[in-house]
């Protein structure tokens, strides 16, 4: 028997005898015990006896020990049956019974605390109360917007009144509209309402300046006529005069560039000359090069002989004075090859950066064939990675779904199956999909070794939440029902799992990063019976995950 005196303390019909008391406390017994010396004992008030120094028994001083104390069941049961009321009795609780149904006795007089608790409210009330409370009082139950029909907390519905794209505003201009959905305000705005500010519709870009209503403008239109026909005038005489401007720049760059090409004409007929040139004084070098070696081989026979004449230093003299030369001329040749070179390569981009300016600026500047070619390639090139692009974008809509219901092709499953058994690849994720056109974006998780309880045993599947582009329009947590299926290719007996989200799971939140952590079924379906049936053919298998 258990009963907290301090929380509802019964209030016994009859005085209780003092042998159902405890010898220590003079309670009720709670739990009772009895010792070798026929006295009885709470368990609680027997174990703090014995904690101390020398456990005697408070009635007869005789020494208490652990092994000589027995549950007392005939006690408990006669205490169990004691007749009494509610300890909540002068708060108006009527119960009476025995002793062993308070605890199943819920007394109205108790106090509770609210049961939306978690959302918020701290209120603490009469359990006769809660109802009342629930339906009509908390400021944390979920009530609906009366005009986008959402669900929301009552504290926040004023809030939320200030951002429901339903909720009927007036319009800032005062054009007597008062009543109409704040999403439809804008368009209202810009394309209805007689009030609203606007430049002069069609000389505004010439220089007119005036502003007003609906009305305003075309009685502007009508006094402003001749006005209006001065600006046309003026800006026809402005566009003439910068078309001059612009041919005479034309004629100048064109000329500029005629000049530019001869030059670099000329600089490259000066170049091809130099190499030429340079080439005849390399292979005039080369020979020297080979006569120097010959002679030195002479020179060096003669030394070996002995033999010495008074000509034989002159000759090596003379021919190095001829290398020297040679290698000056075909260093001079080098030099100048290289001012050239470098003087066509300046011209040449100057008149690059010419047509370069003329084509930023709008304006016709002739070119070589070979540049209009580059140009319609680059035109074709970009065109090309447009075209891959759509093409990219096509098929990843090709593959999402947008209705709630997505089927997973899985191909390779074998070496799929065997990369998850030595853990390269434990898990594959599916593409993503939608719950609707504008809902929950989702992706389903497959662990084909299994994972936690089914680690080994079993395939397990899982759901993800992720982050999605109308999360902000969405309610949460996710609360809608997921039906997981295997399907079975011969249709004979679908493998199905449906489950509800744990509202208070951090799985079915609003997403904070890309996706939340997956939630599911570990179970979902033995290895053994995956070879069954048609669950996997030709090395494919499918799941269908049903999102209601």
């Amino acid at each position: 028997m258990t009963f907290e005196p301090s929380n509802n303390r019964p209030i016994f019909v009859i005085p209780v005898e003092d042998r159902l008391k405890c010898v220590a406390c003079k309670e009720v017994l709670k739990d009772p015990v009895q010792s070798s010396c026929a006295h009885r004992f709470c368990t609680k008030c027997a174990n703090d006896i014995l904690k101390k120094p020398r456990p005697r028994c408070p009635d007869h001083e005789e020494e208490l020990r652990s092994d000589q104390l027995f549950k007392d069941r005939c006690a408990a049961r006669e205490i169990q049956a004691l007749e009494c009321y509610c300890g909540r009795k002068k708060d108006g609780c009527t119960w009476k019974g025995m002793l062993a149904d308070l605890q199943k006795h819920a007394c109205p007089f108790e106090k509770v605390e609210c049961v939306n608790k978690n959302k918020g409210c701290k209120a603490i009330i009469l359990r006769c109360q809660l109802p009342s409370h629930i339906d009509k009082k908390c400021l944390y139950r979920e009530v609906q917007c009366q005009f986008c029909l959402r669900e929301v907390l009552e504290i926040h519905l004023d809030k939320h009144h200030e951002k429901c794209s339903k909720f009927l505003i007036e319009c800032e201009n005062n054009c007597g509209v008062n009543s109409l959905p704040r999403d439809q305000m804008e368009e209202h705005i810009n394309l209805h309402c007689p009030l609203k500010i606007r430049y002069c519709r069609y000389f505004h870009h010439l220089g007119c300046e005036f502003q007003g209503t609906e009305e305003q403008i075309k009685e502007h239109d009508k006094d402003f006529y001749n006005k209006h026909l001065e600006l046309s005038g003026q800006h026809a005489e402005r566009t003439e005069h910068e078309l001059q401007t612009l041919k005479k720049k034309i004629a100048i760059l064109e000329e500029k560039n005629r000049q530019f090409e001869n030059h670099v004409k000329e600089q490259n007929e000066v170049i091809s000359s130099v190499r030429e040139t340079l080439s005849t004084q390399q292979v005039k070098l080369m020979k020297v090069e080979e006569f120097i070696v010959n002679q030195n081989k002479t020179v060096e026979e003669l030394m070996k002989k002995g033999g010495k004449t008074t000509d034989e230093p002159e000759l090596p003299l003379a021919v190095l004075k001829m290398v020297d030369d040679l290698r000056e001329q075909l260093e001079g040749h080098s030099k100048k090859m290289k001012s050239l070179e470098n003087e066509s390569a300046v011209k040449a981009y100057t008149l690059q950066e010419k047509k370069d300016f003329s084509l930023s600026s709008g304006l016709s500047v002739p070119g070589s064939l070979e540049q209009r070619i580059g140009a319609g390639e680059s035109s074709v090139a970009w065109h090309d990675v447009r075209l891959a692009e759509h093409e990219l974008r096509l098929s990843i809509l090709d593959q999402c779904s947008y209705d709630g219901t997505f089927v997973w092709k899985i191909e390779n499953y074998s070496r799929r199956f065997q990369e998850a058994i030595v853990n390269k690849t434990p898990s594959l994720y599916s593409p993503p999909f939608y719950t609707s056109r504008f809902g929950y974006k989702m992706c389903a998780r497959v662990y084909l070794n299994g994972d936690g309880s089914g680690k080994g045993t079993h395939v397990s599947v899982f759901i993800s939440v992720m982050r999605g582009e109308y999360d902000a329009v969405l309610p949460w947590p996710f609360s809608k029902k997921i039906t997981l299926k295997l399907l079975d290719q011969n249709h004979l007996e679908d493998i199905t799992e449906t489950f509800r989200p744990d509202r208070n799971s951090s799985s079915f939140m609003r997403p904070r990063a890309d996706m939340n952590i997956a939630s599911g079924c570990p179970k979902f379906c033995t290895h053994l019976r995956l070879q069954t049936n048609g669950y996997v053919k030709e090395n494919t298998m499918f799941i269908k995950v049903i999102v209601n």
